[in-house]
């Protein structure tokens, strides 16, 4: 039976766990002379009882159309022999001794590389092998609590991420960014001297400048001042009422519409209430028959007129109803007709008020100081600004179309 070359500070001192590695190692080499006859490609070395494997045979260099290798759990720490499978598409390193991966650099089909819980320490000969991130579907590539992760918290802070492609991607950027460091800081600060020279130039150049903008500023005379501060009277006058005039232009136009609108009601309500009361007279010159037995007592027949005389509540409920109608409606015209009015005095005011402003403001473009001028100004001053009316129209008499105004009136009269 072959031994296994097991490295001096490896090599246990018990010897049925010496016994039992190279059992292992025999194992492994009967798999691999099986695989090379047979023309296996995968899983191999896939079984529970290489878990004492500690050195991987060297003939497993001759596998070159191995595919799939498992190696978890293995106290394998040398894997230079498998710089030359080529083929190699997926690999599991899980939990085995191995801390030096450089072997790995040229295996450009690996697709699936596993090595979380392995003593390596450095990540870098993963860098040729951009394969691990272009096809996350295959794969990908796992490197949790291994020692390089411990080491350093960003590659810890990678290690746990969960999509395989950015998992790689992030990966490879951040060891090219450590492996790139020192060259880059010299080039940086080389950059950053020659930005503090021409910075320190920009800066003298703009101290004359702006010693030279002081002594221009300082020659400007009193008169250019006075005109600049009348200038910006009229301007902060003129914006005064500038604000008003927008307001009063757009209360006009929503005036305009509101009237518009109640204009419309107004006339509609109006030939609705002629149209009934056509309908009405109609009813009562044309179909006496339909009005008299609508007012007529319950139970009246026409054949016999003793059943026909007495009070009659139903007819007094359906006049009284046809009344209540009639006020509501009466009510509703006058109303919208009062809308209507008070609308368009509102729309007319803010109309007037625009005027008087714009006006105003031409006043103060002329920059007449006169005392007529004044005098024009502050009239037009007094108009815009005059008490301002609601636009409600009140009621000074005139018909009251309501059945209280009606019994009152009757009443009066009676006393």
């Amino acid at each position: 039976m072959a031994t296994s070359p097991i490295p001096s500070e490896k090599e246990p001192q018990d010897a049925a766990y010496a016994q039992a590695q190279d059992a292992a190692y025999a194992r492994a080499q009967d798999a691999i002379a099986t695989a090379r006859t047979s023309g296996a490609d995968h899983r191999l070395l896939s079984a529970d009882n290489f878990s004492d494997l500690a050195v991987l045979p060297p003939d497993i260099g001759s596998l070159t159309a191995l595919t799939d290798l498992e190696l978890s759990g293995t106290q394998v720490s040398d894997i230079s022999a498998l710089s030359g499978l080529t083929a190699l598409s997926r690999l599991n390193l899980t939990d085995a001794y191995v801390s030096d991966i450089s072997a790995l650099s040229g295996l450009t089909a690996l697709s699936r590389l596993e090595l979380s819980g392995t003593p390596v320490s450095n990540l870098s000969p993963l860098l040729p092998l951009t394969q691990l991130a272009d096809a996350p579907e295959l794969g990908g590539l796992s490197f949790k609590n291994t020692v390089a992760a411990q080491a350093d918290s960003r590659i810890a802070e990678i290690a746990e991420i969960r999509d395989n492609a950015k998992r790689a991607t992030e990966l490879f950027a951040y060891l090219s960014y450590l492996r790139e460091t020192p060259e880059g800081v010299a080039r940086s600060i080389d950059k950053l001297d020659t930005r503090i020279g021409t910075t320190q130039q920009d800066v003298t150049e703009l101290e004359t400048r702006v010693s030279t903008a002081m002594e221009r500023l300082d020659g400007f005379d009193a008169d250019y001042e006075s005109r600049l501060d009348a200038a910006a009277t009229a301007f902060r006058e003129t914006n005064a009422l500038k604000a008003p005039v927008a307001l009063w232009q757009e209360k006009e136009t929503k005036h305009q519409a509101e009237s518009a609108a109640a204009r419309i009601y107004f006339i509609g309500s109006l030939i609705a209430t002629g149209f009934l009361v056509i309908v009405l007279a109609s009813l009562l010159i044309f179909c006496k028959d339909v009005a008299y037995a609508l007012v007529a007592p319950i139970g009246c027949d026409p054949a016999k007129p003793e059943t026909c005389s007495g009070f009659s509540a139903r007819g007094l409920s359906i006049l009284t109803l046809v009344a209540a109608f009639f006020t509501c409606l009466l009510w509703y015209v006058r109303m919208q007709m009062k809308l209507f009015l008070s609308e368009r005095h509102l729309a007319l005011d803010a109309r007037e008020r625009t005027a008087f402003a714009q006006t105003y403001i031409g006043f103060l473009a002329e920059k007449d100081s006169s005392d007529e001028a004044a005098g024009q100004r502050a009239a037009v001053y007094a108009a815009l600004f005059r008490p301002s009316t609601d636009g409600i129209v009140k009621d000074e008499g005139g018909l009251d179309p309501s059945i209280a105004a009606a019994l009152s009136k009757f009443l009066t009269k009676s006393s």
